[in-house]
């Protein structure tokens, strides 16, 4: 056949059909080994050799280390520095200590996606209870009646509740405050808290306003 000692001969014996498969996927993983070893899981055979068995897996869905990728060694230092996020159960008790807040509507307040805001707005003063009951209740049930609440800036939301908190706006006005940013409205606050809502098809330029003192 003339082959070398640095050459591979394949040897090949069924019917022609798979003979002309099996020589064109010998010769694809010959090309494919010129760029490296191929991304795929391969099983082990009991004369000892491997056979393909499926692509590799996504992270998530790995079972055993990556084989084919040298380790990252971790140093005590790396591992020491580490900031661990804190356990929402331990988050649900230190709202409660440190807080007051009832140990019910800090497990609820945990788990929701305005802990943020509660968050914000009590390192600025605002009373747990007013920023809980705000977040959890007042934007549920203003959801349910129709108003976009999602449309809310969180950052008026917090703003809203300092307002209230230092008396510059009464807490009656929260829902309608809310109500009113959810359709758009602008507000400025200040000693008062006043909003300006366009009221779509009744004229250009014409506008609603209201005012709301303590």
């Amino acid at each position: 056949m003339g082959a070398g000692t640095d050459d591979c001969v394949v040897l090949v014996a069924d019917a022609k059909k798979k003979v002309v498969c099996a020589i064109a996927q010998v010769r694809r993983r010959a090309q494919m080994a010129m760029d490296g070893v191929p991304e795929e899981t391969r099983k082990m055979l009991e004369e000892g050799s491997s056979a393909y068995m499926r692509p590799p897996l996504p992270g998530a869905a790995r079972m055993y280390p990556e084989t084919d990728v040298l380790p990252v060694p971790v140093t005590d230092a790396y591992y020491d520095g580490l900031v661990l996020p804190e356990l929402l159960t331990d988050k649900a008790e230190r709202y409660v200590r440190e807080t007051g807040l009832d140990a019910s509507l800090a497990h609820q307040m945990v788990y929701s996606r305005q802990c943020r805001l509660f968050d914000a707005a009590v390192g600025q003063g605002v009373k747990a209870s007013l920023a809980a009951h705000t977040l959890l209740g007042t934007l549920k049930e203003l959801s349910r009646d129709g108003a976009d609440v999602a449309a809310v800036p969180g950052a008026a939301l917090v703003d809203l509740l300092v307002r209230v908190e230092t008396g510059a706006v009464a807490k009656e006005a929260i829902p309608p405050v809310i109500r009113a940013l959810a359709k758009g409205a602008g507000y400025r606050y200040g000693d008062q808290c006043s909003c300006s809502v366009h009221q779509p098809g009744r004229g250009a330029g014409r506008h609603l306003r209201r005012d709301y003192r303590t």
